[in-house]
């Protein structure tokens, strides 16, 4: 029979199974496929980003993101092939990894550019940060080619590479979300069976056998009284059948 304690545990299994599996759906429904619009207010090129911290709040006071709408701050990013620099409203993404943030156009997000670190830099920037403070890394800004350096045909190409990478993005968040889960099933439902249902059955077998042993007595006790074995003895016999199968 199973202990108070695996029963416990047991709780705390179908517990955790069911806040994994909310999780997993509201990060499901948060994966950003297309971008929101709502997040992303008046794209613009820009030659460059604000040098320094007063020029990035002087920048900020001209935009006044807030106004539009409470979320949204100043961002200055370069985009995912970092020939362009883009000044926008948006709301703060965190960027971890020790990345730099980006743009990308095609998907109209904010997110990390896992293809170029800052944590060299000068000043190197933190395993997490908002994407609003990138101006506190100005290699994260600095731009690595011009689209005047491009022709036509690369401009085309960079647009397909743009999508491919936006795909591939979610492609690999999908993925990784699917693994996760199955993972966690496969690990879980092994600690379940062994502990819910499980020891389920074995009180369900036992039940049965005590019950047929309960049968086969008072089965016993009516043989001995066809016999002419005194009553009240009989009686006795079958009470204390009943207390033993009951305790």
């Amino acid at each position: 029979m199973p202990s108070v304690l695996e029963f416990d545990f047991c709780k705390i299994l179908q517990k955790f199974l069911c806040v994994f599996l909310i999780l997993l759906c509201v990060t499901v429904r948060q994966l950003d496929v297309t971008g929101d619009a709502s997040h992303i207010v008046g794209v613009k090129h820009t030659p460059s980003c604000p040098a320094t911290l007063e020029e990035w709040k002087k920048q900020a006071e001209t935009w006044n993101c807030q106004s539009i709408k409470a979320t949204l701050k100043y961002h200055c990013l370069l985009n995912h092939w970092r020939n362009e620099t883009l000044e926008l409203c948006g709301e703060e993404k965190d960027i971890i990894g020790k990345n730099c943030p980006e743009f990308n156009q095609r998907g109209n997000r904010i997110q990390a550019n896992w293809e170029h670190k800052c944590n060299d830099s000068n000043p190197p920037c933190p395993f997490k940060y908002k994407s609003s403070e990138v101006f506190k890394y100005p290699a994260c800004l600095k731009l690595e080619r011009t689209i005047d350096d491009d022709d036509d045909d690369d401009d085309d190409d960079d647009d397909d590479d743009i999508k491919e990478d936006s795909d591939d993005t979610v492609r690999i968040s999908i993925i990784t979300i699917t693994i996760v889960f199955f993972l966690a099933i496969l690990i879980i439902s092994p600690l379940i069976y062994h502990f819910c249902f499980k020891g389920t059955g074995n009180k369900s077998k036992e039940t049965k056998l005590t019950t047929e042993e309960v049968s086969n007595k008072l089965a016993g006790n009516k043989k001995m009284y066809s016999q002419g074995k005194d009553p009240s003895t009989i009686l006795q016999d079958e009470n204390k059948t009943l207390i033993n199968f009951s305790n």
